[in-house]
């Protein structure tokens, strides 16, 4: 009588095991014939996978500095062609002479 504990095991050994066995040089041809379909489908899409990789790594950064100017806001000057302002404090005594 087998145990509720062993009744994996019990299927492995009565079951798969020997199916594996029977059937392992066809599996075997099966996977080598799905890896190299993949290789070539990986070698011809490579200039996609690099866009692709680009256009996240953008989105990333520009959703990274939106969250960062939500969270902690940077006061910024606005942008002029003169440049940024400054007060310039003349001194009373030296409009007069």
């Amino acid at each position: 009588m087998v145990l509720v504990e062993q009744g994996a095991e019990q299927l492995y050994t009565d079951h798969l095991h020997p199916f594996l066995l029977r059937h392992q040089a066809r599996l075997d041809q099966v996977v080598d014939v799905v890896y190299g379909e993949m290789s070539k489908s990986v070698i011809a899409h490579q200039v996609e996978f690099q866009l692709a990789r680009s256009l996240r790594m953008n989105i990333l950064v520009t959703s990274n500095q939106m969250v960062r100017n939500i969270i902690l806001p940077v006061r910024r000057e606005p942008n002029c062609i003169e440049g940024p302002k400054r007060l310039q404090v003349q001194d009373s005594e030296s409009d007069e002479e």
